[in-house]
């Protein structure tokens, strides 16, 4: 996978969850998949931005790329077994979601809105990470929702099999240090503008 493709994931991955992200995505996505230092990085709320562009940035793409590389044999096992042209609705696979993160099964749905286990396993993997590094359940949830939903509807299986292995080749996420994020996903959720 090359730079070009790198860079147009990112662009790709920002649309859906963070379009205000788009024109770092390139950089973030890259950073990421060379592992290291460059990954870690991404992480430290103080470094400079990606690309040596210099300031402190906050982004979300950093744990969205993170959650997705985390949850890639769910996410390959759930676009794998989609028919083409089945698209998950983001409100059905979030009611799925939430429903399993309070204990529930998520089928309450009627047959034809509901979501496979899979979507569901995959979507619940992504939002877990994130919760794990900080994120508020809800948002976390929704998220995983929009990224799932939005690779479903427009990647081909095989195309975002290979850039989550690009994003595995130099090393598997690692899990971070715990600690206070919360001042960051506050600026991240200001900075939506009040989307979703």
């Amino acid at each position: 996978m090359t730079t070009v493709d790198l860079d147009r994931w990112g662009a790709r991955i920002a649309v859906l969850v963070a379009p205000h992200e788009t024109e770092l995505a390139g950089a973030v996505v890259r950073a990421y998949a060379a592992g290291g230092r460059r990954r870690q990085d991404l992480f430290r709320g103080t470094g400079d931005a990606p690309g040596g562009m210099g300031g402190s940035l906050m982004t979300v793409l950093p744990d969205v790329l993170d959650a997705l590389a985390w949850a890639s044999r769910a996410v390959n096992a759930a676009l794998g077994s989609q028919q083409v042209g089945n698209a998950v609705s983001t409100a059905a696979l979030l009611v799925a979601v939430r429903s399993r993160r309070e204990g529930g099964t998520g089928t309450g749905l009627a047959r034809g809105e509901a979501p496979t286990p899979q979507d569901v396993e995959a979507a619940y993997r992504m939002s877990e990470r994130l919760r794990e590094r900080g994120m508020e359940p809800a948002d976390a949830e929704r998220l995983a929702c929009e990224l799932f939903s939005g690779l479903s509807e427009h990647s081909d299986p095989g195309e975002v099999a290979a850039f989550l292995d690009r994003l595995l080749t130099a090393e598997p996420p690692q899990p971070m240090p715990r600690g206070p994020r919360a001042r960051r996903w506050l600026r991240w959720l200001l900075g939506r503008g009040g989307r979703g």
